[in-house]
């Protein structure tokens, strides 16, 4: 929406107003932590297959990506259950069950980053053509990995 422009704008403003009016934002450039090529072989097998079973599949309209799904861990819809009985949380469960296999090798590579945070994640976006822009973000308000796959030229590509 029109208005998260302006906010990002004032909010880029505001940074700049108190870095002081010489210094930008700095650019940080990092190479990430390398997953095994293994890991990554099965997690790749496993997003074709993802998007294969799950034609034009967009959850979140608002977010520039060809595919977009998130992915509860069980025990996060199951206390969701406990505490309001929700059908989105008996939904969740349901398509945690039927995307088992992907959750698991994202957990697996993400455990040869950092084992602690493979064993404490309660969620899982997965998306196809993902287009990010700086953004507030309102959902995901927790620590986060991010984990880009493809060939990309120089400074396009990535997270």
């Amino acid at each position: 929406p029109d208005g998260r422009v302006d906010v990002m704008k004032c909010l880029l403003g505001e940074y700049k107003l108190a870095l002081g009016e010489r210094k930008e934002r700095k650019l940080v450039r990092s190479l990430g932590t390398p997953v095994p090529p293994s890991k990554l072989d099965t997690l790749e097998r496993e997003l074709e297959s993802w998007s294969l079973r799950y034609d034009k599949f967009q959850e979140r309209p608002m977010i520039r990506a060809a595919k977009y799904m998130i992915l509860r861990s069980p025990t996060e819809a199951e206390e969701k259950m406990i505490k309001l009985g929700s059908r989105r949380a008996h939904s969740a469960i349901r398509k945690y069950q039927q995307n088992l296999s992907l959750w698991a090798a994202a957990k697996a590579a993400m455990a040869t980053v950092d084992s602690q945070f493979a064993n404490l994640f309660t969620g899982l976006a997965i998306t196809k053509n993902f287009i990010g822009s700086p953004h507030i973000d309102t959902t995901n308000i927790g620590p986060f990995y991010g984990l880009s796959l493809g060939n990309f030229k120089d400074g396009t590509g990535g997270v």
